[in-house]
């Protein structure tokens, strides 16, 4: 028979005149409840309490053991409530990383709009400087710098489209020669 199977004494039908003997100790009751309570059916781990004092420790071992976990259960400070604060504690920090990641895609978004948007703005004068040259030729002969005004706005939009390398090129043309 298995412990979840194992009923208390006391939990049968009737019990005038019953006696119930321990295989262990001998020992005889003629309660049923204490006998249940002997037997294991009426305590945690179900063991007889005549086999609990063969236990490492003995009987004392086990009642220190068990006052130890009760005031534990108390203090909230047992495995469980240890492992639910740790979930907690787990989740509030990945759900801050998420949060983080997410405003970081947030200003990056921004930064490439942004970045898209004077670009274009780069782009939209140097078309505007040339329809200018174009209307004005005799203009953009005699001013030099209306010429030129058009390949600076193209540069400065290629330059805010991708900073990285305009970066890298302004750094080959600082650097000394030979090196």
């Amino acid at each position: 028979m298995t412990d979840e199977n194992r009923q208390s004494p006391a939990e049968t039908v009737s019990h005038d005149g019953r006696e119930w003997r321990c295989f262990f100790c001998d020992e005889v009751f003629t309660d049923p409840k204490a006998a249940g309570n002997h037997f294991g059916c009426d305590h945690p781990g179900n063991e007889p309490l005549c086999q609990l004092a063969q236990v490492d420790g003995g009987i004392a071992r086990v009642i220190a053991d068990l006052s130890e976990e009760l005031q534990r259960y108390r203090s909230e400070d047992n495995e469980s409530f240890r492992e639910f604060y740790r979930l907690g504690a787990d989740h509030v920090v990945a759900l801050r990383n998420e949060e983080q990641k997410g405003y970081d895609r947030g200003l990056a978004d921004g930064r490439k709009e942004v970045r898209e948007d004077c670009a274009k703005i780069a782009d939209a004068m140097a078309d505007d400087q040339q329809a200018t040259n174009e209307k004005y030729p005799d203009h953009a002969r005699a001013y030099p710098s209306w010429r030129s005004a058009i390949q600076h706005y193209r540069s400065v939009a290629d330059r805010i489209r991708n900073p990285r390398a305009a970066t890298e090129q302004l750094t080959k043309s600082q650097r000394p020669e030979g090196s």
